[in-house]
């Protein structure tokens, strides 16, 4: 947001109900989620707020306590805030799992975005389906980095079978951004996959998440079928 576009932040409440959310600016918006009543005081905290995130959507990725080092920003701010962006991602989580057939690899990354949104470290997941590719369930096996490290087969393999999943799509996320599989996120892969089957689980896919990117080993040929004859749900090897 450039200088000139700052409001002075008079009654944003006021506006809001007269107006409708939709016609408040950013600072408006920060300015009432934040709870500040003074119009010059809320503007200097919230410009300085927004300046040394340098976008809403770095802002609302600040742990509370980076948040608490910008002046004006006591725990009651910083939570607020906190509370206020998960309140969004549990509406869109919502969303995303009124549809929980997944018939392809955007049906998957659609789903996985809502999930993984605003996870500031490595987190390994799986997305458990029955026979007719519905969701079971989402479980997180692993959080930290690397989260392979963290990660036992025979116990992920246990709790998918006590789910009664037919198939399972793993997926963990990568904060640097470099989608780029290491060669112990290659191992892990045949891994799962070989002792999935053992059990009479397919695995689908496994997927590396970066903020718009992905790889999937499945669509890059990574995944071997064990079984010639069961065909993968969504890819082929090329």
């Amino acid at each position: 947001m450039k200088k000139k576009q700052w409001p002075h932040l008079e009654k944003p409440r006021e506006r809001l109900l007269q107006s409708g959310a939709r016609a408040l600016s950013d600072l408006e918006l920060l300015s009432i989620i934040l709870g500040f009543k003074k119009p010059e005081e809320s503007r200097n905290i919230v410009l300085s707020l927004i300046e040394s995130s340098g976008s809403l959507r770095r802002l609302v990725k600040r742990p509370i306590p980076d948040l608490l080092q910008v002046p004006g920003i006591g725990p009651a701010e910083a939570s607020s805030l906190a509370a206020s962006y998960e309140f969004g991602h549990r509406i869109l989580l919502e969303k995303a799992e009124k549809h929980p057939i997944l018939k392809s690899i955007g049906d998957i990354l659609n789903f996985l975005h809502y999930v993984m949104l605003g996870e500031r470290e490595e987190v390994f997941m799986a997305i458990l389906l029955d026979g007719k590719r519905r969701i079971l369930k989402k479980l997180i096996f692993a959080r930290g980095t690397p989260v392979y490290v963290q990660i036992s087969v025979p116990s992920i393999v246990r709790r998918l079978n006590l789910e009664g999943a037919a198939f399972v799509i793993f997926a963990h996320n990568h904060p640097s951004n470099d989608v780029t599989p290491s060669e112990e996120d290659k191992a892990l892969t045949r891994i799962l996959s070989e002792a999935c089957y053992a059990v009479g689980i397919l695995m689908q896919d496994h997927l590396i998440l970066g903020h718009q990117c992905y790889f999937s080993f499945a669509e890059k040929g990574y995944l071997k079928q064990v079984e010639p004859k069961v065909e993968r749900l969504f890819f082929r090897p090329k």
